[in-house]
């Protein structure tokens, strides 16, 4: 059964306009495509056991942060990593969470805060977790 994300992005202050960098999908559970249609971002995934990530940077190239969404266990989970060097791209960083890798221990949860070294407050947070069709938005303080 396949999943659908939709992500909607927030944001708090007018100091900074994060954009997307990069996209990726893992490729478990017959991997997944993003889609931007109308202005909405969506990534679509074969079924649970597979994720994507989105890569963020500021205008300035700074303050990078990725988002990794994804199914497991049939149930939606986020997880964020603030301040990522650049040449950590969602290339190097996305089997990090999978098969003993560095990220395969976070917990599996539908929202997730961290702050930055700027102090930046970043969230993502699912809007429901049952069904097959999730919203996801993401809040850049």
């Amino acid at each position: 059964m396949s999943y659908t994300v939709r992500v909607r992005v927030r944001h708090a202050k007018a100091d900074a306009y994060f954009h997307i960098a990069e996209m990726a999908v893992w490729h478990y559970a017959n991997g997944g495509s993003w889609f931007n249609s109308d202005g909405v971002l969506k990534l679509t995934m074969g079924g649970s056991g597979t994720s994507g990530m989105l890569r963020y940077q500021n205008d300035a190239g700074e303050e990078p942060f990725t988002v990794v969404m994804g199914v497991h266990n049939y149930k939606p989970w986020v997880h964020i990593i603030p301040d990522v060097p650049r040449n950590e791209t969602c290339v190097v960083l996305l089997p990090q969470y999978y098969a003993g890798g560095k990220y395969s221990g976070v917990p599996i949860v539908p929202t997730c805060t961290v702050n930055n070294s700027a102090q930046r407050s970043l969230t993502a947070t699912f809007d429901g977790t049952e069904g097959h069709d999730y919203k996801l938005d993401i809040f850049i303080g």
